[in-house]
């Protein structure tokens, strides 16, 4: 079965090869200098850069791991630094290419007593009006709901799957252990299960993968039973080998960064009384910290990335814009997100664009319209929604707390965002398959590893869950 690490140190090495980063790489295995990144293919090993101070930051012309801003504002430098200044950079669409696979992927146990009802879209033709397949959820613990399930793409459970009511999977089933349902479970896809099937009614439309011996009540009606080994690994990569190291990226960016550009201070925004209206033109901004009672707005009119070295703490409203179409944002939270008030990172007619990334432990709690349009990583942390939540985008968090219906329309551009990185080659517009090395299939940006070096896969075990091999790429399920 599908196994995958989250980020391994070969990728690094695929960026140096074809990513016009600018800068040098972050140390790779069989190095002996500096700290670099390691730990198990992790990213949290990094060097920190210490614990800093906010400093008043470089210009965008800066010589130091992030390049010039001039290929950063075209498209082909990097946004997220590794590390410290000097070590190296990784291109923020392929950053967020190879996190955002799911639209939902929780680290812990998934617990609902509402709807949960996930679909997808393509935000590169247009905005969303009618979901199709996808919207992947991905459970390292046991997925519970108890009441109704519509998920159109894929579940994986690290453990196990017990739903109680009526739920319709539409892609593949992936179960690290035991299915028992009561109710009415109807998977259109293949499914695995690791030990044993059971329940009121089970309808497989595709084959049922289960090693011999195994429990197969006769309330499970599939196309047919394939009595194999299953082995299903956890599917989000939420062990701290396998966290992004955020505050590291973040303190890469202290004196390194496009403040001058727009006269920002980094303790600029720590305290903010009256309402903020901002236009970020293309460049990299740091700031020590957001705290604001009154409505911050922040326009993106370019290629934009912001490092937050501390906590946002809200009382009023906090909106991202892109005002062009090629504006995307990438923001980095050293601490945790308290806001109460409303949050609104990104839109929902292009969520793919704005990635959010936390490392704080506190609870991110999601309130006002609970219209969501964006990506948000946060593995630390519990999102909690203050009643019915629609989310345009993803959500990758420690656990999630729910009030009401849960929608999620995930945006698979997000799967191609490192397309205009120039790491892999994509004529068609697809998700580029890379050349080179590789340990994992995130080496190669979700694509096959085959024998440590990427190309066309030839089995969706070759690909990053969720994503299914189809004509050699590795792509979302089709429908």
């Amino acid at each position: 079965m599908r196994k995958h690490a989250f980020i391994p140190l070969a990728l690094l090495t695929l960026f140096a090869a074809r990513c016009d980063c600018g800068g040098t790489l972050p140390n790779t295995p069989g190095d002996d200098g500096g700290s670099g990144v390691g730990g198990d293919g992790g990213m949290n090993n990094a060097s920190s850069g210490g614990s800093g101070s906010g400093s008043s930051g470089g210009s965008s012309g800066s010589s130091g791991a992030g390049g010039d801003a001039g290929s950063f504002c075209e498209g082909s430098g990097p946004s997220v630094i590794i590390g410290s200044p000097d070590a190296g950079a990784i291109c923020g669409g392929d950053l967020a290419q190879i996190t955002f696979r799911w639209g939902l992927c929780i680290c812990e146990d998934m617990a609902l007593a509402s709807v949960l009802e996930t679909d997808a879209f393509d935000s590169a033709a247009g905005p969303y009006t009618q979901g199709t397949i996808g919207g992947a959820v991905g459970v390292n613990g046991t997925y519970r709901n108890l009441a109704v399930s519509d998920i159109n793409g894929s579940l994986f459970t690290g453990v196990d799957l017990r739903p109680i009511g009526d739920h319709d999977f539409r892609g593949e089933v992936h179960v690290g252990g035991a299915a028992v349902a009561a109710g009415d479970i109807h998977v259109f896809h293949d499914t695995w299960v690791t030990e044993e099937i059971r329940g009121i009614r089970w309808v497989i439309d595709g084959d049922l993968h289960i090693p011999a011996g195994a429990t197969v009540s006769a309330a499970v009606d599939a196309q047919s039973v394939v009595n194999e080994p299953v082995n299903v690994a956890p599917p989000c990569g939420c062990e701290e080998s396998e966290i992004i190291d955020i505050a590291s990226i973040i303190a890469s960016r202290r004196t390194d960064n496009d403040n001058e550009v727009i006269g920002l201070t980094p303790d600029a925004w720590e305290s903010l009384t009256a309402e903020v209206d901002l236009t970020l033109p293309c460049g990299r901004y740091y700031v020590t910290g957001i705290g604001a009672a009154a409505a911050v707005t922040l326009h993106a009119t370019g290629r934009t990335a912001l490092y937050v070295d501390g906590d946002i703490r809200l009382a009023g409203v906090l909106e991202v814009e892109l005002e062009t179409p090629e504006a995307e944002m990438d923001i980095f939270v050293a601490g945790n997100i308290v806001a109460a008030g409303i949050l609104r990172f990104g839109s929902s007619e292009r969520p793919a664009r704005v990635r959010t990334y936390v490392a704080g432990t506190e609870d991110i709690l999601l309130a006002g319209d609970l219209d969501f349009g964006g990506n948000l990583y946060a593995p630390r942390a519990r999102v909690m929604a203050a009643g019915p939540m629609e989310i345009f985008g993803s959500i990758f968090a420690r656990s999630m707390v729910e009030a009401g219906l849960v929608t999620v329309h995930y945006d698979k551009a997000v799967l191609v965002a490192g397309n205009s990185c120039g790491t892999a080659d994509s004529p068609d517009g697809g998700p580029g398959i890379p050349s080179g090395s590789c340990q994992s299939c995130t080496d190669c940006l979700n694509q096959a590893c085959v024998g440590g070096t990427c190309g066309a896969c030839t089995d969706s075990s070759e690909c990053c869950a969720p994503l299914v091999c189809e004509e050699g790429r590795c792509i979302s399920i089709p429908g």
